[in-house]
């Protein structure tokens, strides 16, 4: 059964951007649409990193930025990148032993 674990970037403002990322047990899928300062771009938000799949929400930069970081074999904590400003990304992280993994700055 399909289930969408992930949705952020809602706002309260009409035409506020949403991500939505859904995994079947299968497949992991997401929109491509990135907005900025109104302006809308087709961006990639599914990455293989090793043997995971890695969905990105929220702030693109930032979630780029940890995903860099995950790429580097996670870092330390004190590794973990810090937002730009009060916007954040996220990451979902799904292993190929079926965990799933949810990483976001607090």
């Amino acid at each position: 059964m399909p289930r969408t674990f992930q949705a952020s970037g809602v706002g309260e403002n009409e035409g506020d951007a949403l991500t939505v990322i859904a995994f079947d047990g299968t497949t992991l899928a997401a929109d491509r649409q990135a907005s900025v300062c109104g302006a809308k771009y087709q961006v990639t938000k599914i990455f293989r990193v090793g043997d995971t799949l890695v969905g990105l929400s929220g702030d693109f930069s930032h979630a780029l930025a940890m995903l860099e970081w995950l790429r580097g074999g996670f870092g330390t904590v004190a590794s973990f990148p810090a937002p730009i400003g009060e916007d954040k990304g996220c990451l979902l992280v799904i292993h190929r032993d079926g965990r799933i993994e949810r990483y976001e700055h607090s």
